[in-house]
């Protein structure tokens, strides 16, 4: 055959991304581009079994350089070669057969130059990091979406859409369907292999229908820029596809090789837990491997693979020896994030950690990390000078994991994923920055003297060197919360970081020439000695306050909003009873002077009555509370100081909300509250919104002189969870001197699964065993969850309001000085002129700092709602 008649055979798949182009200088067309495919159709024997009978290769030259790749049949007597050319230029072509239809087949094509979007393959660059072959940076962000091939079309093509609009580059997944008993149990419409009469399938027959559709997934990948790194073998497996033959294993190898070797957004990776497939693995894992075939299937690889794709394999509790000179990458599951600059060492390659658990809320430990743990993991694998992979794990009605069979994401990383990877896009080049890290929870990624990012997996003092002699620009960065907030300048040499909270972020770069300095990094709360805000030692105790409580409070037999439909009246937030259930427990140290029932539920109504059910609780347990300590207030007391506010307000401009004709039982209250003749301020702590007490300021401000307007706003002291109308806008609009604590993150930290808290001492366990069990009708009623039941345990976003004053009592911190570390949190006045406070740049962990003081004070106060001889419970205890 001429080269003329050969290339009526050799037509690109038609859906290959190669495409003409003229190439420079020639004036003719391109056949391919550069690292595009090429593919040449050959009609060949249909009798006996040519995937086994039939040997074809081809060998391309160009230039003294030669390549020769395995053919493989594609059924129906048609049998293909496909070649990437890794240069420009003519590249001829012969092939060799053992049929002589297929054997002596020459000619030749012309490889232009790569497209925009064609950076060619992912290489190792440096030892330790990954670029494009034409030298284009590579940041690897990967995910897994283990069996996404192996289900409907419609739900591979929701996939793609997914991932077309995530921060991901690189996706994992499997050849062979995965079976599990999570979210792996429905039987895909193809298979690599036929089935024989029996219903057992046939190793020695491909289905070729199968391997096509395979294929337009990769290309469907590359047309993203995601790179496919396929898993050649795994585990889980109820067809048989483990346990085959060495001949067959290797058979099977050799045909990916050839169908998918020539996409140059291939990567390999020999199994997912390969040690789980030997005569060792656990129970339920599927294989019949030796440790030595690995390194057979390696070799194989390194051998046969003409375009040298990378190579890696995933353990799951014996790691492999990825020294061995076959392996490109380090590619690992384990959540030892400290480790992972010494797996640089150990290795000398680049590490991925591709799985350090997933995101989601299965009961297994691998698949229930927080989104914020996932976070963190990125953030310190990244600043180890690794890759990190994420998975999502979320149940689904309908068992559509993203882990495995892809669909949606329903996570929050993602987003904050992406936000880091537009960070590290304007960073220095990764592979410029050098991780100095400890290894025992301190890590530092440098270039040294001009760029320094340090971070802790616990709060407290961290030191760096700081090179030259400029002085350097900091800046805090919140990985959760995607915020990077100036801190402050530090002078070059050592330097003391005093972070409040795990995880936080630091950024040091010089100034540059003309730049205006900053304030000193003391000055921000974080230079050479902790700042007096992050100081943690107690304080003198403060006089018992004077509380009022304004709450969305809702019916005791709440329907939480995750949990599906029911009455609009009774669908809410369970949080606010679980605050109250704690705030009625510091009744002795609090001055509880009012409850206010705001707008609550999905009707917006306010009712008292549904603070006056809980006060009925409060009712038989209150005498075993004031025989410990009489200044506990009787049930009655509180229900003579329980008003009700204004229905309809939630989510309400300030201009529906105050002014005339707005009055309240509540607002009416509050002015006779604060009228009184008491030295004390009067602390707001609102749950719901403040529309009532915004509508007692405008009544006094319209009713009275200025001066009187403001002796009535100094005894004010507002502490607002986040804004649920526009009542809290308009008290910082309108009264700059009004002291007022704003969160809108801080509060999270009460959150049991905050990530870097103690989650044993928030969870439902937690709760059950000192709270809700055997601590009397108050306890019981202590709602499992929030809003979400699937995520059961403390969620009392609303208690930092209190704890703040219920900390102060007992010298931890002073409550007029919110910028000052205690049991409500810390933050910051940005404007001095305003008496305003808002959430420090640390956020949530600015409370969850504080959880072990906090539950174990919790659960010695529910311990005296038990009756005095309850599990010999006794007035010693």
């Amino acid at each position: 055959m001429n080269s003329r008649r050969i290339w009526a055979s050799c037509r690109p798949v038609v859906w290959c991304l190669a495409m003409l182009v003229i190439l420079a200088g020639h004036g003719r067309s391109a056949d391919v581009e550069r690292w595009g495919t090429w593919e040449a159709s050959l009609n060949g024997p249909r009798e006996g079994n040519p995937y086994v009978d039939v040997e074809l290769s081809c060998a391309f030259r160009h230039e003294g350089e030669s390549v020769t790749v395995r053919g493989f049949y594609d059924g129906d007597g048609v049998y293909k070669v496909r070649f990437s050319p890794p240069t420009a230029g003519t590249w001829s072509y012969e092939t060799r057969s053992n049929r002589p239809e297929l054997d002596g087949k020459s000619g030749s094509f012309t490889a232009g130059p790569p497209s925009a979007n064609n950076h060619g393959p992912i290489q190792v660059f440096r030892t330790f990091y990954l670029r494009y072959a034409d030298g284009s940076p590579y940041h690897q962000f990967g995910t897994t979406c283990y069996a996404w091939v192996h289900q409907p079309r419609e739900l591979q093509e929701q996939t793609l859409r997914t991932l077309a609009a995530s921060p991901f580059n690189k996706l994992r997944f499997c050849v062979f369907p995965k079976s599990y008993y999570v979210a792996n149990r429905n039987e895909p419409e193809l298979f690599a292999f036929r089935k024989r009469a029996d219903g057992r399938f046939d190793f020695d027959r491909p289905d070729p229908e199968f391997w096509r559709m395979f294929e337009r997934r990769i290309l469907s990948l590359q047309e993203l820029g995601i790179e496919a790194d396929i898993i050649l073998w795994h585990p889980y497996d109820r067809w048989g596809f483990s346990e085959m033959s060495d001949a067959e294993d290797d058979r099977y190898l050799r045909y990916c090789i050839a169908r998918f070797s020539s996409y140059r957004n291939v990567w390999w990776s020999l199994a997912n837990e390969y040690d789980f497939m030997t005569d060792r693995r656990p129970g339920g894992h599927g294989g019949n491997k030796q440790w030595e075939d690995w390194d057979r299937f390696f070799s194989i690889l390194q051998q046969e693979d003409p375009h040298g794709r990378l190579r890696s394999i995933h353990n799951g509790t014996k790691v492999y020896d990825h020294t061995k000179p076959w392996v490109t990458h380090a590619s690992l599951q384990t959540s030892d994030m400290n480790g992972g600059r010494a797996f640089r060492e150990r290795y000398r390659k680049p590490v991925i950690y591709d799985e350090c658990r997933y995101e989601g809320d299965l009961k297994d430990s691998w698949g229930n990390l927080t989104a914020r743990e996932m976070v963190q993991r990125f953030w310190l694998g990244t600043l180890s000078g690794c890759y990190v992979g994420h998975g999502e794990t979320y149940k689904h009605p309908k068992d559509i994991l993203w882990w495995s069979k892809g669909g949606e994401l329903h996570g929050q990383s993602p987003e904050r994923i992406r936000w880091l990877k537009e960070f590290m896009a304007k960073a220095p080049a990764f592979h410029e920055l050098r991780p100095m890290g400890d290894g025992k929870g301190r890590f530092l990624l440098t270039k040294p003297g001009e760029y320094y990012l340090l971070s802790s997996t616990d709060s407290g003092e961290q030191t760096l060197t700081l090179a030259g002699d400029r002085p350097y620009r900091v800046d805090a960065i919140d990985p959760w919360e995607m915020t990077v907030t100036p801190a402050g300048t530090a002078k070059a040499g050592e330097f003391a970081v005093s972070s409040p909270r795990p995880g936080l972020v630091y950024r040091f770069t010089p100034d540059g020439p003309g730049e205006e300095a900053r304030p000193g990094a003391n000055d921000a709360g974080l230079g050479s000695s902790p700042s007096a805000a992050a100081d943690p030692k107690p304080r003198a105790a403060v006089a018992r306050p004077r509380v009022v409580v304004l709450t969305d409070f809702p019916p005791l037999d709440v329907i939480p909003v995750g949990a599906g439909q029911g009455p609009p009246e009774k669908r809410s937030d369970p949080d606010d009873v679980q605050s109250m259930v704690r705030f009625l427990l510091y009744g002795n140290d609090l001055e509880i002077e009012g409850l206010v029932a705001s707008s609550a539920t999905l009707a917006n109504v306010a009712r008292k009555r549904n603070v006056l059910d809980i006060l009925d609780l409060y009712d038989q347990v209150d005498e075993g509370l004031r025989r410990r300590d009489p200044r506990y207030p009787t049930a009655e007391a509180l229900r003579s100081v329980t008003w009700e506010g204004r229905s309809g307000t939630y989510g309400k401009p300030a201009g529906e909300l105050v002014g005339e004709g707005r009055d309240s039982e509540a607002s009416e209250a509050i002015i006779k509250l604060v009228d009184r003749p008491d030295p004390r301020p009067l602390w707001f702590c609102v749950w719901g919104g403040p529309s009532d007490l915004a509508q007692a300021i405008w009544k006094v401000r319209a009713t009275r002189s200025p001066a009187e307007l403001d002796r009535f706003l100094g005894k004010l002291r507002v502490y607002a969870i986040g804004k649920q109308d526009g009542s809290t806008q308009w008290l910082l609009d309108s009264f700059p001197n009004l002291f007022v604590i704003v969160s809108e993150r801080n509060y999270m930290g009460m959150f049991w699964d905050m990530h870097g808290s103690d989650r044993k001492l928030a969870d439902l366990a937690w709760v059950d065993e000192h709270i809700r069990n055997g601590h009397g009708p108050l306890g019981a009623i202590y709602p499992r969850s929030g809003a979400n039941p699937r995520t059961p345990g403390v969620i009392e976003g609303d208690s930092p309001s209190f704890l703040h004053l219920a900390g102060a009592v007992h010298g931890r911190n002073d409550p007029e000085r919110p910028d000052q570390a205690g049991w409500g949190g810390r933050f910051i006045r940005p404007d001095p002129s305003r008496n305003h406070w808002f959430d420090d740049p640390a956020g949530a962990e600015t409370v969850s700092r504080w959880r072990a003081e906090a539950q174990q004070d919790f659960a010695r106060r529910a311990d005296w709602m038990r009756p005095p001889d309850a599990d010999g419970l006794d007035e010693r205890r």
